[in-house]
This record gives C-alpha cells, structure tokens and sequence, in this order.
C-alpha cells in the first residue's frame, strides 16, 4: 500500500516521517513546558479559527436576512402599484380581454 492509497493520505506521510524522526537518535525532544505550550497554542488556533468561523455564518446570516426583508419591502411596494393600478382602471366600464374575462 502507498501513502497515496492510505485512508489517512498526506496525513499518513506526516506520521511516517514523525515516526522516523522518533527513531532518529539526533530527533529533537519536547520537553514538558514546551509541549504544554504547544498543545496550549495548537487549543488557541482551533479555537479562533472556530469563532471566525461562527462570525462569518452570522454575519452571512445577517446579510441574507436583510436582503430577504429588503426583497419583502419591494414586493409589498410592487403588490401596492398593481392594488393602485387596479383600482385607478376601474369604472363604470369593466374592461375585457381577448378571452372575454
């Protein structure tokens, strides 16, 4: 099996290659604070990527919800003239298409 045929793909190579590195006797080593640092970092990242993440879908939604009601006031506008327009055409005569309606 290659790695491109690895259910995990790119990330099968990474584990390899750290894998390899570990073997490695001139592999660098973490100690306990930098590790800590780096899980604390690594938490930090996902976390902010996740807020950017929640404000863009809100601020879509925001935008989408204002477009919607400006869609709604242009239709309420339009269904207005045709209510005015209907009324204004009607008097004593009703007018009649080709269908006779």
């Amino acid at each position: 099996m290659t790695l491109h045929d690895h259910p995990l793909g790119r990330f099968a190579a990474t584990s390899c290659f750290c894998s390899d590195l570990r073997r490695d006797n001139t592999a660098a080593t973490f100690s306990t604070e930098n590790r800590d640092a780096l899980l604390t970092a690594i938490a930090k990242a996902r976390a902010w990527v996740e807020d950017q993440s929640m404000r863009d879908a809100v601020l879509d939604t925001q935008d989408l919800c204002a477009r919607a009601r400006s869609t709604v006031q242009v239709s309420q506008e339009l269904l207005q003239q045709v209510d005015d327009l209907r009324r204004s055409n009607m008097g004593p005569v009703l007018r009649k298409n080709k269908y006779d309606v």
